[in-house]
């Protein structure tokens, strides 16, 4: 049987996934994919990770053990993605080998909040390239104006970075030339540049979907579902412009590879439109198309295996032009809103009101052993850990859930400190040590008596 994606990567396209949670993992899809599909590259984002972690069971026995260890969100949530991601990395080392560090990456996304903040992402993406430590794991930074700093600093110091949420050409330019310079700031500094690696996440189908809606209401749907393709293929000359010439040769001289343009956002939002539309038009060298799981199904069954990125450039400018004509502000749709929009929507799966009550109450649940009583309260056993849902008004950038109860030798000096007030036991109704957490569905927990473990805190920022 044909096997699309295998002639895709012929021509000399990576294929990646865009997806990563534990199903993948322990069912062996991600091995076969690698085995069988020449898949070569994982990406993941807080998206991802919200689905995976807040939707499965599967995280149940680590989310449980890393709520024994720590009582830092962020620091549990890092240690259950951070494991996906090393195991995922392990399965693509030989990939990375293979290609001589070309491929075989798994990415790992910054937190949005630092999407505007370059010295944060700096520093964010150095922690998180040192506490993953894997050598084929690429830090995902947004492309941003502060991003393009960020990021030619972090090539500087030999953070590998995977570009995100780029749409405009004109960014696109920024952050290939910013990673030139960060890999001649490492040449004159006499540090290696043979395993420096980028990718550009340059994300197609959204441009179509904000695009078009402007057509339609201008009455020009005639011109409907073809500027994501097109602003794409401007992406891809710029690239195979800008890594070309004297100053790229000394550099390709010295070990570099270039920084490929990765498309995102590859599956179709239109139904309408072929279910590949976002593959068949983008095939060439040295690019990556990284799809999610549907996607890839259609592509490995009927997609077309033909170069085409660098197919109708001229017709790709010629559309820019009749878009502005039309009034469609194409500059401010790849440049502030849709970039805006991405920043938001990842922090939105930080943050969200929807996983932090249905999924913090399912996971507190399921994994630390809560049950109702005939009233219908929720009861805790007596000295385990509470994740209490937290929503956006929080602050918190982390997923789902805020880890509530404090470590037990805390619990034991409140304890103490209560034993000591008497007449407070006494106005707690003389329950004394004796207290047992009860946690109404939908409201705070409450306990009995002076000791209780469990005070009614409303959850606070870190």
């Amino acid at each position: 049987m044909v096997n699309r994606l295998r002639e895709i990567e012929a021509l000399g396209q990576a294929i990646w996934i865009d997806n990563l949670n534990r199903q993948l993992l322990d069912d062996g899809t991600l091995r076969s994919l690698i085995d069988d599909d020449g898949l070569s590259g994982v990406t993941s984002n807080p998206t991802i990770f919200e689905k995976g972690i807040g939707q499965s069971e599967r995280y149940d026995d680590a989310l449980r053990e890393a709520a024994g260890d720590s009582d830092d969100p962020q620091a549990i949530f890092e240690r259950l993605a951070y494991a996906d991601v090393r195991d995922a990395a392990e399965l693509l080392q030989p990939v990375f080998e293979q290609t001589g560090g070309r491929d075989g990456y798994v990415s790992f996304e910054l937190p949005a909040s630092l999407a505007f903040d370059a010295e944060g992402s700096i520093e964010a993406a150095t922690h998180h390239r040192d506490a993953i430590d894997r050598p084929n794991v690429l830090i995902k930074a947004p492309g941003t104006e502060p991003g393009v700093r960020a990021f030619e600093e972090l090539t500087a110091r030999g953070v590998n970075v995977n570009v995100t949420l780029l749409f405009a050409v004109e960014r696109y330019r920024e952050i290939a030339e910013a990673f030139l310079r960060g890999l001649e700031r490492r040449l004159e500094a006499g540090e290696p540049i043979d395993r420096s690696a980028s990718v550009a996440s340059f994300f197609v189908s959204r441009v179509d979907t904000k695009v078009d809606k402007m057509l339609e209401e201008k009455g020009r749907a005639d011109l409907r579902g073809r500027a994501a393709v097109a602003n794409a293929k401007l992406a891809d000359a710029a690239f195979r412009e800008i890594f070309a010439g004297a100053r790229w040769e000394r550099l390709a001289a010295a070990g570099a590879n270039v920084q490929r343009p990765l498309w995102g956002s590859t599956s179709t939002k239109n139904p309408d439109y072929p279910d590949t539309l976002y593959v068949d038009e983008l095939i060439g060298p040295d690019t990556v198309n990284t799809m999610p799981d549907a996607t890839i199904e259609a592509a490995r069954d009927h997609a077309t295996p033909e170069r085409t990125v660098d197919r109708d450039v001229d017709a790709a400018r010629e559309l820019m032009g009749e878009l502005e004509a039309a009034g469609v502000d194409l500059g401010d749709i790849v440049l502030r809103q849709l970039v805006d929009e991405g920043v938001q929507a990842f922090a939105d799966s930080y943050d969200s009101p929807r996983s932090a009550r249905a999924q913090g109450r399912r996971v507190r649940s399921r994994a630390l052993g809560e049950h109702r009583d005939r009233s219908g309260h929720i009861r805790v056993a007596r000295g385990r850990p509470v994740l209490r849902p937290f929503g956006e008004a929080t602050g918190c950038l982390v997923p789902n859930v805020r880890y509530e109860c404090r470590a037990e030798r805390q619990r034991a000096a409140r304890r103490q400190s209560a034993a000591r007030r008497p007449s407070t036991a006494s106005n707690q109704g003389g329950h004394g040590a004796n207290c047992a957490s009860t946690v109404h569905s939908g409201g705070r927990p409450r306990c009995h008596g002076a000791s209780a473990q469990y005070r009614g805190r409303d959850a606070r920022p870190h």
